[in-house]
């Protein structure tokens, strides 16, 4: 659901707001031109539903300018006009509000064009943080709810909501975006992004250890035998993706194995210039290691269209009036610099049970280092990049770029809960997705050829997405050195960064392909936990169509949150071996619910793309106890900046007024 009510923040005919922007108050002629704003308004409410403004003085919704409002403002509105009520709510009391008129609503799905296009592209330093913790929580939640439902061991119900509470903080848009100044990532005496995303990876680890630890002590071998370390897998299907190109474990939904023992790479006598596995033929070019060939198996649709893999260095030029950090021109308007084709390279190759590896070491523009490593999986269809860049000019944007063999007919890019799908290059009326610009996607985008073979772009957090024509590219960096001129070290472009980043090639269609679960495995590899529990079952099986993003306990209830995944319309199970009493098809907050008959195999409709809450009663565990004190998660020596105010300053970094 999204409500667009024209402004974030406003409430008034000024622009600023005359109820947020005024020290007196207001006179009878004020209140009139706010009477005439609230009609002209109404205008585009549909009848019988009330008018939603979100106030706010400007950016940063600051309350009103005189400290007696809103309370006085409200006493002048009703001696002004009487018959039309106003007051300061929640969204939630606006949306419950909507209920007897709700059905008279014409609703449309409609996706949306984005600005602002640096916010997508700089910083993968904040974003590919928050996406390993978020997944290793994910991970966290789920491992509790299974120890906590098969062992003595306690679900931890504080331990996870702090955490929680932790990941959220930095989910705040600037932060998550990369656009602030650097004293909101790292600083030496207030509470910053690196606390938050350091207290996350550590509670994470600790929590999942512990409930596989109590797991496996129900079934320990005998006081002298050491465990056995194992891979935790906490997605719900069976995986079999290789691990960095060192080994390939196979491990079951929700289960554990044992960890593999990683192959060491042999080195190659020479680089191959075709590299043959079961899903694809690669070609190399010899002298730059780009990949000049990109043939899919068994129909051998050729998915390139040159040289491809290429790295190359743009200048983000921009109108004056944009701040460094915040927008980027499209690609057409960002003189090209300079490629990785430029600069003379040196390649190698090694070998390992599951991949070949070629490593190309150069320059790049600006005179520093770089270094790419291609591993190409033997037995999945995936290669996987890490590039090493250092010491990138500022104002410098850098894309790799990937070339196709034909303009694709349909693009898709993950977002929250889903997937966006679109038409290209002309829009298709029964396609809403929007494909051109800058765009944001969530771990991975996809291009469908007209032969019908595809290429998906996978990430770890690097979203940034640009096509022209019939080149789509994966945005790795922007180099800022200053935002609002204070520096940013997690911005700048001097020193070392690492990209790590993936191609998926199908020669199925799509519903066969499953690429959002190849890109979920790519961002969440298994788990390395001290031993695996000798259960018979994992706990919980599902349909192939749907992904479980949430499996965690909440009072009396199991709750797992479902994606259906494929964009299609089917029936969905999942089949529960755990503990419970009842099951119910729920909404987000848990009410609504529509009992399912009882058993352990619950099978239920679904939508394309529906997002589906089941709730199973269980044995309760404690509520949660809310935080009232930040104090509990910050550092000892950041509590004094913690508690200090400055009334005067206004976002952060203080821009002031």
């Amino acid at each position: 659901l999204v409500v667009a009510p024209t402004h974030y923040s406003d409430f008034g005919p000024d622009g600023i707001s005359l109820l947020f922007g005024e020290t007196s108050p207001l006179t009878p002629a004020q209140l009139q031109l706010q009477a005439d704003y609230f009609a002209a308004r109404a205008k585009a409410t549909p009848p019988g539903a009330p008018v939603l403004i979100l106030g706010g003085k400007g950016d940063y919704s600051r309350p009103p300018a005189r400290p007696s409002y809103p309370t006085e403002f409200i006493q002048q509105w009703r001696d002004f006009r009487p018959d039309t009520p106003l007051q300061f709510t929640t969204f939630a009391t606006y949306f419950d509000a909507l209920a007897p008129v709700r059905d008279t609503f014409i609703t449309q799905p409609v996706s949306t064009s984005y600005f602002w296009h640096a916010f997508w592209v700089q910083n993968p330093r904040v974003k590919a943080w928050f996406r390993r913790c978020e997944h290793a929580l994910q991970a966290a939640e789920t491992a509790s709810a299974l120890a906590s439902l098969r062992s003595a061991f306690t679900y931890p119900v504080q331990d996870l909501y702090h955490a929680w509470l932790q990941l959220f903080l930095n989910a705040d848009r600037n932060t998550l975006w990369g656009a602030a100044g650097g004293m909101v990532f790292e600083h030496p005496t207030s509470w910053d992004a690196r606390n938050r995303f350091e207290w996350v990876e550590a509670a994470s680890t600790r929590i999942t250890a512990q409930a596989f630890a109590a797991l496996a002590s129900l079934s320990a071998p005998a006081p002298s035998a050491s465990p056995e370390p194992a891979l935790f897998n906490p997605l719900n299907w069976p995986r079999h993706d290789p691990l960095d190109g060192f080994c390939q474990p196979s491990v079951p939904a929700y289960g554990t194995a044992p960890a593999p023992r990683p192959s060491t790479p042999r080195p190659l006598a020479a680089v191959q210039s075709v590299i043959e596995t079961d899903h694809y033929a690669a070609r190399l070019d010899p002298a730059t290691g780009d990949l000049v060939s990109l043939v899919t198996r068994p129909s051998g649709r050729e998915l390139l269209g040159g040289p491809a893999h290429v790295l190359v260095a743009e200048k983000a030029t921009r109108p004056e009036w944009y701040q460094a950090g915040d927008n980027l021109l499209l690609r057409p308007e960002r003189p090209r610099l300079a490629s990785s084709r430029d600069f003379p390279a040196t390649l190698s190759a090694s070998e390992t049970d599951v991949a070949v590896i070629i490593e190309i070491t150069s320059v790049f523009h600006g005179g520093g280092a770089s270094r790419r490593v291609l591993r190409f999986n033997k037995h999945y269809p995936r290669i996987d990049f890490t590039t090493t860049l250092n010491d990138i000019p500022d104002e410098t944007v850098v894309v790799a770029e990937f070339p196709l063999a034909d303009t694709p007919r349909e693009i898709r890019r993950g977002v929250p809960f889903g997937f966006s799908h679109g038409a290209w290059p002309e829009p298709r009326p029964d396609l809403d997705g929007i494909t051109t610009g800058i765009q944001p996607a969530v771990r991975w985008s996809d291009y469908e050829l007209p032969s019908g073979a595809g290429l998906a772009l996978l990430d770890r957090g690097l979203p940034g997405r640009e096509i022209t024509g019939h080149t789509p590219v994966l945005f790795l960096y922007n180099a800022v050195e200053k935002y609002y001129g204070y520096p940013n070290a997690w911005l700048s472009g001097a020193g070392t960064h690492t990209f790590h980043y993936a191609v998926a090639v199908r020669d199925t269609p799509w519903a066969e392909a499953r690429v959002p679960r190849l890109a979920w495995e790519y961002n969440c590899p298994p788990l390395p936990v001290p031993a695996a529990p000798r259960t018979a079952s994992p706990g919980i099986r599902t349909s192939d169509n749907v992904i479980v993003e949430v499996t965690r306990r909440e009072g009396a209830y199991i709750e797992l949150r479902l994606i259906e995944s494929q964009g299609l319309p089917g029936r969905a199970f999942v089949a529960i071996d755990l503990p419970h009493t009842a099951a119910a098809l729920t909404d987000f907050n848990g009410e609504r619910a529509q009992p399912l008959p009882a058993g352990h195999d619950y099978r239920f409709p679904v939508r394309p793309q529906q997002i589906i809450t089941l709730r199973l009663r269980t044995a309760p565990v404690p509520e949660i106890t809310p935080l009232t004190d930040w104090s509990p998660l910050v550092p000892e020596h950041k509590l004094a900046a913690l508690h200090t105010y400055h009334p005067d300053v206004v976002g952060h970094p203080p821009r002031g007024d």
